[in-house]
């Protein structure tokens, strides 16, 4: 059995640590702070096996999650509460128990196939002011890659960021990416929107490590807003959040929403090839986009003509050339291009 250890404080914090395969022994730690009174703090762990064709397949039962809180917490004027909230990208904790002290221990009651362990809401309410929670995430059954096999890929990894945040007046509806036209599109919707400036529209390959890749000026209106943002995921699997900050520079984060691109790869190919003399070449294109030319270059790079080409079969008339190798530079209107060496036989 394997454990995965992380130390988080924060005045107010978001925890998100993602878990992949069979979690390697890994612990990190973070700058000191506090939770005040009658605070909720909600931590947020995502566990996913990932194997490159099934990566978020997780056995029923797999993970167990424990909260510790320190022993001073015993002294509080209110029970601590932990409990289980549903999670619009994953199932429930189940046997939610307390040692009496400072530890709450909850088991994931995950059906097989689902990758996303369910939003664990923790409220610590008490006279004590400050705390360190401990959270470990303690693997109870082998994890599974592929349909029957035990995952012994080295395919583990453990992402875990710590993100400081304060109260905004908006508030966030819903956040939600679909894949459009092999592109990510990102929409959310906002209420009650003062003194709001922006979001900041993150991106991230692994889902510990995120980057700005562009950003949407609120619109102010007081009410409620409606965004949409497409960027043009390249990986099959893409991680996205909103970053979101006010007029006073205080800041907030949505939930990470998973987008899976699962476009087709273009593909081009000339037949015949070599092409014979007094023959046209037939060019095969898959899975272009709706506007897309070729580009016809000789040996020695200088451009010949330009054809307009569609997916499916395109004849090339190549009977005006000599003998000798050319290059067919396809492109459409998304950028994707493919290039093809054709022969002329002559």
């Amino acid at each position: 059995m394997k454990k995965l250890l992380t130390v988080v404080t924060a005045l107010s914090f978001y925890f998100f640590s993602m878990a992949q395969g069979d979690p390697a022994v890994s612990s990190t730690g973070f700058a000191s702070g506090s939770i005040a009174v009658n605070q909720t703090t909600v931590l947020n762990i995502d566990v996913t096996n990932s194997d490159f064709v099934n990566f978020l397949t997780i056995p029923s039962g797999g993970y167990q999650v424990s909260i510790s809180l320190p022993a001073s917490l015993v002294y509080r004027a209110e029970p601590l509460n932990a409990s289980a909230l549903v999670h619009v990208s994953g199932p429930l904790f189940d046997n939610i128990t307390y040692d009496g002290v400072n530890v709450f221990t909850a088991d994931l009651a995950a059906p097989q196939g689902v990758g996303v362990i369910s939003k664990l809401q923790l409220t610590v309410k008490g006279l004590i002011i400050t705390a360190t929670p401990v959270v470990s995430v303690v693997e109870v059954a082998p994890l599974t890659a592929g349909v029957a096999a035990t995952d012994l890929a080295p395919n583990n990894s453990l992402q875990p960021s710590l993100l400081i945040t304060t109260p905004l007046a908006l508030k966030l509806l819903d956040f939600n990416a679909t894949i459009k036209d092999c592109n990510s599109e990102l929409t959310w919707r906002s209420a009650n929107e003062e003194n709001f400036d922006r979001f900041e529209i993150e991106y991230s390959t692994d889902g510990g490590t995120y980057q700005n890749v562009g950003t949407v000026k609120g619109q102010n209106t007081g009410a409620s807003g409606n965004y949409k943002f497409n960027y043009p995921q390249q990986t099959i699997k893409g991680f996205y959040r909103l970053k979101m900050v006010d007029k006073n520079g205080n800041i907030n984060y949505s939930n990470v929403v998973k987008l899976t691109n699962i476009c087709k790869e273009v593909k081009a190919f000339v037949y015949p090839n070599p092409v014979a003399a007094m023959q046209d070449a037939n060019v095969v294109l898959q899975n272009f986009g709706n506007k897309v030319e070729g580009i016809l270059y000789d040996a020695a790079g200088k451009q010949l003509r330009v054809v307009k080409l569609a997916n499916g079969s395109n004849k090339l008339n190549l009977q005006q050339y000599t003998g000798g190798n050319y290059l067919l530079n396809i492109k459409d209107e998304n950028n994707t291009a493919v290039s093809v060496r054709i022969t002329v036989a002559r």
